[in-house]
C-alpha cells in the first residue's frame, strides 16, 4: 500500500494486488472473468499470479490481464478473489504514479468496476523530522512571528516526499 497519503513506494519494491469479488445476485455465478489493464509503467515481464480462492486461468495481451475462473459456480454473498505481483519498469521517473482498477464480470452481466488503487513510485523514503521546542519569551517581543502563549507546529518541506516538523511551546512572560 505504500506509506503516507501518496502511498509512496520504492520503484524497487514488488507491487502486489488483490482483486476481491463477492457475488451479491440471486443465483450461483458459473463463471467469473477479471479484466484489469495495467499500467504503462509496469514490467510486464514480471507479472505473477501468487494466489487466488479457486483455480484461475490467466491471459496476458500486452497490457491487458484477463482473469478467468470458469465453473466455480459461487454462491450468493461467496467470494473469491485473485493476487498477483508485478514490478515497475527500471527506467521510469522518480515520483511515477501508478494506477490499477479491474472489471468483474459475473457470467454475462455487465462489469463491476472496482476502487482505484494509487502509488507513487520513488527512488528512495526519507522519514519526517520532528523539532521540539520549549521557549519562553517576555510580553511584547515575538519569536518566529508568534506572540502569544501557545503550541505551534511549523512545516517545511525537505525535497520532494520528506518534511520537516517543528513544534514549539511557547510561553509569554509578563
Amino acid at each position: 500500500p505504500g506509506i503516507r497519503q501518496e502511498n509512496y513506494t520504492l520503484k524497487t519494491d514488488i507491487l502486489t494486488y488483490t482483486i476481491r469479488f463477492e457475488n451479491l445476485g440471486n443465483a450461483e455465478a458459473i463463471d467469473v472473468t477479471i479484466s484489469d489493464k495495467m499500467d504503462a509503467t509496469l514490467d510486464m515481464s514480471t507479472f505473477k499470479v501468487v494466489n487466488s480462492s479457486y483455480p484461475v486461468f490467466t491471459t496476458i495481451d500486452g497490457f491487458d490481464v484477463q482473469f478467468f475462473f470458469k465453473n466455480i459456480w459461487l454462491g450468493k454473498n461467496k467470494k473469491g478473489f485473485v493476487t498477483y505481483e508485478i514490478k515497475s519498469l527500471n527506467n521510469i521517473p522518480d515520483i511515477t504514479l501508478v494506477e490499477n482498477k479491474a472489471g468483474i464480470v459475473f457470467d454475462f452481466n455487465q462489469p463491476v468496476i472496482t476502487n482505484t488503487t494509487l502509488n507513487t513510485l520513488v527512488e528512495k523514503i526519507c522519514e519526517n523530522v520532528i523539532f521540539t521546542m520549549d521557549t519562553s519569551i517576555c510580553k511584547g517581543e515575538s519569536f518566529q512571528g508568534y506572540t502569544e502563549t501557545g503550541v505551534y507546529i511549523d512545516t517545511v518541506s525537505i525535497g520532494s516526499i520528506c518534511d520537516s516538523f517543528s513544534q514549539i511551546f511557547l510561553t509569554v512572560l509578563e
